[in-house]
């Protein structure tokens, strides 16, 4: 019977009694497994009366029915009834019918991983290995449960059983000492079959039979994403070409071709041989494709989409991606369909026609990753994401600030893509600082992502970033930076003379950059103009609007005005098309004199002629004025530290004005100097005969000093008044704006603003909002100073307390202490003088001894708790030894040694420890205490952290007259914080953090 709606079938299956819906149901279900074509109906009934099979036969019958089920639901990829169909099959396999219980628990743990229910899927995993079979039973299994550890990025455990399991199987990865020579032979072996045979070679061969062979190469398959992922690129290589060597000795087969695929880009990651990487792409592909080994052949395909970039334009890798994404899931294999979307978001960010296309990609990504559970794939997905909402204004990023390292410890190629992303975003958005730091932190970590377009980008980037700094004239050997500039630039034609359309204009902007860093005028407009000539050609938007920029700043440094703005006008329809609304604003903001805005003109082919432009603006200057400066105070209004509020003052100016360099001079009238704030340490800039007279513009510090009024130059190279500065003399060009910064009437600062790649790049038309920025400035200065003060003095506060305890300490202990020691011994002396006879006096004497030793006693412990002596003698370490020595609750103690800390920071930290451990004996009952303090070096700053944490009763809370909310009042004093959690079945937990200087940390 067939119903029209599924309602109508539950109502009706609801209206039965439950033992007769049951025998309904068991016997429809045998009915229809009488029927051949109607197994996954049948399935399906048994269901929910699999208890009710008690035949043994019929048992049998079932559990091969629910396994056949089983499978079709795989080859459709329905995971969850998959999962349903082989966990009631296993209620009714017998205990010793262990084949049949490994295939059905195999098939079973798949389906938990294909559902990304990878907790489940190890247990499922853990009960195969009890069944006690060969590793060859398992070995499938073992495939699958690699590839879950893969997926959450414990890349160490995956190798290693994914290693063990093919030694079982007869395959050993050499040893490191050992690797480099077996390579060089499986190399030679890589290269005789791309030269000595052809395709026609391939199809002639049989097809790979043999089980344990079979069994191999899926293992090798599911090995080399762990091994790759984790950094093993030596064993990626070797396992590939392994499989390849198995390929070439027993025949082609579908389980080959992934694994073989893989030594393609071995070649290109070990060798650099980038034509022998696609010539074998290619022709595994091709064998693949004549064979309908599938999904092999997509992840084969999905090799192709990595590596066509170096021969072909990076359209096709990302078609050849998307086929192989839709081939993968067709197949199952999820965890490789994630693993398409590397080459997809890397090429789409560069080819896109609008960053919409990118954001859909990578939220399609990330669904399906998240699906699977695979972690790693989905933190760097995160970072594009995180890259497209910064270009299109839907977040705010400084693009110098660090890459929080511990974030992917985990996870190199995560830590990679996240400063490929920021030194992205520093180049699109003109931050110099931004993009040396991050390009610098990239070059290391190439390694990690060998052979892939993305090395590329970041050469590209790091090149940029070099030439800036030759420009510039940072570094001690402009030379060197040339040199290593050189090196980038020749890499780079290697890659154009093999796929132009991708890397022959970026090739040509970095020789515009190299000649314009050493001042060959002729060479870089002429490699500028060659290279928007070749980004005119193709599809690459953001590529096309840098070099367009690029070029404008270029005219604009050397004078050439119109020619400038009117590439600046074309620069901001590119992005705009593109979708950078943020770099949109940031160039209207910038360059307002000009009125940069859309281009409306558009010419035959669809692309805009500088003669035709008509500049306007959707949004207007005084609306993005209103919103910048408001957002702008806000930032500077929040910050009450001096070294922060100077780099927030840089990062909102930077983004403001376009300005390359800011700076905030100090005036310090008890020295009659300036002070310039920087991380962890404030640099003395004497205003005559200071080695920093080379690195700031003091000439245009002493004017403003001397007038107290603004000063706004075109060209200080060109400017008598400043033109021999030290700072200045080197410069091609440098716009200058300074501004004082006064403070009930006496100047306070003086705010410097540095452009070198334009001249006249501050207008007065912005200097409104520049002074009203400054005008917040002089407050937030004013309520910094106060804020450090108030620090200042409640820090002598608590030192002075500080101090007290210890001389009360020392009073009690030289003092009082020895009286009560000279007391009890001259009691005892007494007593001992006393005739026998005289037992009254004796017990007497005896009993004053002991009161005065029990006085002694109690006297040491209050004298501990008002300052113990260990802390200032060894340090904070030893103290907590003692105080847990003398704690009635075992304590456990984790704790680096080999440094002292402050003072007042010791000091803090052992008593945020000791009112922690004296709350729990008295409240919590606990049954351990743990104390664990750590050093956090991550920049930007050194945290000392202290933790407290019982596995007694919760509830505390800091009004409870527990002690703590005076030691809240402690660690602010010292700059840090003091929290509390405190759950009525999780204990409590007390975390205590001080912010410390590496300057001040001295030996222990």
């Amino acid at each position: 019977m067939r119903f029209r709606h599924d309602r109508i079938r539950e109502a009706i299956l609801r209206g039965l009694d439950p033992r007769r819906r049951r025998t309904l149901q068991l016997a429809t279900a045998r009915r229809l497994a009488g029927v051949p074509e109607l197994y996954a109906v049948a399935a399906e009934q048994y269901l929910p009366v699999v208890d009710a099979v008690d035949d043994a036969g019929e048992r049998r019958r079932v559990v091969g029915l629910l396994r056949r089920a089983a499978d079709q639901a795989a080859m459709i990829g329905d995971h969850a009834l998959m999962n349903a169909l082989l966990a009631a099959a296993l209620r009714l396999i017998e205990p010793g019918e262990t084949a049949t219980l490994i295939a059905v628990h195999t098939g079973r743990h798949a389906a938990l991983y294909g559902l990304g229910r990878l907790d489940e899927a190890d247990e499922e995993y853990r009960t195969i290995e009890g069944l006690d079979r060969t590793a060859l039973d398992r070995a499938a299994a073992t495939a699958v449960q690699v590839s879950s550890l893969t997926h959450r990025s414990r890349f160490a455990d995956a190798i290693g059983l994914g290693i063990d399991s093919l030694r079982e199987l007869g395959i050993t990865v050499p040893a490191p000492d050992r690797l480099t020579a077996e390579l060089d032979h499986q190399f030679d072996d890589l290269h005789r079959w791309l030269d000595r045979t052809d395709a026609a070679d391939d199809l002639a061969r049989p097809e790979l039979t043999e089980p344990t062979l079979l069994a191999t190469t899926r293992l090798i398959d599911a090995v080399q994403p762990a091994a790759y992922f984790g950094g093993g690129h030596g064993a990626v290589a070797w396992l590939s070409l392994e499989a390849l060597r198995i390929w070439l000795e027993h025949g082609p087969g579908p389980t080959l071709i992934g694994p073989a695929s893989a030594a393609a880009v071995a070649a290109v990651a070990r060798r650099g041989d980038h034509a022998a990487g696609y010539r074998a792409v290619r022709r595994v592909l091709a064998l693949g494709e004549v064979r309908g080994y599938e999904p092999g052949t997509s992840e084969a395909r999905r090799r192709f989409a990595l590596l066509s970039c170096w021969f072909e334009p990076i359209e096709n890798g990302v078609q050849a991606a998307g086929r192989a994404r839709e081939g993968l899931i067709a197949g199952g294999d999820l965890a490789n369909a994630g693993y398409t979307y590397h080459p997809t978001a890397h090429y789409l960010l560069d080819c896109a026609p609008s960053l919409d296309v990118l954001v859909a990609e990578v939220e399609a990504g990330l669904a399906l990753v998240r699906q699977t559970g695979n972690e790693q794939t989905g933190q760097w997905l995160d970072c594009y994401q995180w890259l497209a909402g910064v270009l299109r204004g839907e977040s705010v990023a400084t693009t110098g600030k660090a890459v929080p390292a511990d974030r992917y410890a985990d996870n190199p190629m995560a830590l990679f893509h996240a400063h490929l992303s920021h030194a992205l975003v520093a180049a699109v958005f003109g931050d110099p600082v931004g993009l040396s730091q991050h390009t610098a932190a990239a070059m290391p970590l190439l390694s990690v992502v060998p052979g892939l377009y993305p090395t590329a980008v970041a050469r590209f980037l790091h090149g940029l970033a070099l030439a800036e700094q030759a420009r510039a004239g940072h570094g001690d050997e402009p030379g060197g930076l040339l040199a290593e500039l050189d090196e980038v630039t020749s890499w780079l034609a290697a890659r154009a003379a093999d796929a132009p359309d991708n890397f022959l204009h970026l090739l040509r902007l970095l020789e515009a950059e190299r000649a314009w860093a050493v001042g060959d005028f002729h060479a870089a407009a002429l490699a500028f103009d060659t290279a928007r000539r070749e980004a005119a050609d193709g599809q690459r938007p953001w590529h096309r609007a840098l070099i367009t920029e690029r070029t404008a700043r270029f005219h604009l440094a050397h004078g050439l005005e119109q020619t400038g703005r009117d590439l600046l006008a074309r620069a901001r329809e590119y992005y705009a098309t593109w979708g950078a609304t943020a770099k949109v604003a940031q160039l209207d903001w910038a360059y307002p004199t000009s009125q940069v805005g859309a281009l409306t003109t558009i010419g035959p082919a669809g692309d805009r002629h500088a003669d035709d432009l008509q500049l306007s603006s959707t949004v207007t200057t005084g609306t993005l004025d209103l919103l910048a400066i408001l957002a702008a105070s806000q930032a500077l209004s929040s910050e009450t530290d001096i070294e922060r509020l100077h780099a927030r003052v840089v990062e909102v100016l930077r983004a403001m004005t376009g300005a390359t360099s800011v700076h905030l001079l100090l005036r310090d009238d008890d020295r009659h100097d300036w002070l310039l704030p920087a991380a962890n340490r404030t640099t003395d800039t004497a205003t005559a005969g200071s080695p920093h007279e080379r690195d700031l513009p003091m000439s245009a510090v002493r004017y403003v000093q001397r007038t107290a009024e603004i000063l706004i130059v075109d060209d200080a190279t060109r400017d008598d008044r400043f033109a021999r500065d030290p700072y200045i003399a080197g410069l091609g060009a440098c716009s200058l704006l300074a501004m004082p910064i006064l403070g009930r009437g006496t100047l306070r600062a003086v705010l410097v603003l540095e452009n070198h790649l334009m001249r006249a790049a501050f207008t007065t038309e912005r200097l409104d909002a520049v002074r009203l920025i400054a005008a917040q400035l002089a407050v937030s200065l004013d309520n910094a100073q106060l804020y450090a003060d108030l620090t200042a003095s409640r820090a002598r506060i608590v030192a002075a307390a500080d101090q007290a305890r210890r001389r009360i300490e020392r009073d009690l202990h030289d003092g009082a202490q020895q009286r009560l020691v000279t007391l009890a011994m001259r009691a005892r002396i007494a007593r001992r003088a006393v005739p026998p006879e005289s037992g009254a006096l004796r017990e007497q004497l005896e009993a004053l001894a002991a009161e005065a030793s029990t006085a002694m006693t109690e006297l040491r412990e209050l004298a501990r708790g008002i300052h113990p002596p260990t802390l200032a003698q060894g340090g904070l370490l030893p103290a907590l030894n003692a105080l847990a020595r003398r704690s009635r609750v075992p304590v456990r103690i984790k704790a680096p040694t080999g440094h002292r800390l402050p003072e007042p920071v010791e000091v803090a930290a052992y008593y945020v420890v000791a009112e922690a451990l004296t709350n729990a004996t008295k409240h919590a009952e606990p049954s351990i205490v743990t104390v664990e303090i750590e050093i956090d070096t991550t920049p930007p700053d050194t945290v000392l952290r202290v933790q407290v944490h019982d596995d007694g009763r919760g509830g505390a809370h800091f009004t409870g007259g527990t002690g703590l909310l005076g030691l809240k009042d402690r660690v602010e004093t010292l700059g840090g914080r003091l929290t509390l959690h405190s759950g009525p079945t999780t204990g409590t937990a007390v975390l205590a953090e001080f912010p410390l200087r590496r300057a001040v940390m001295g030996p222990s």
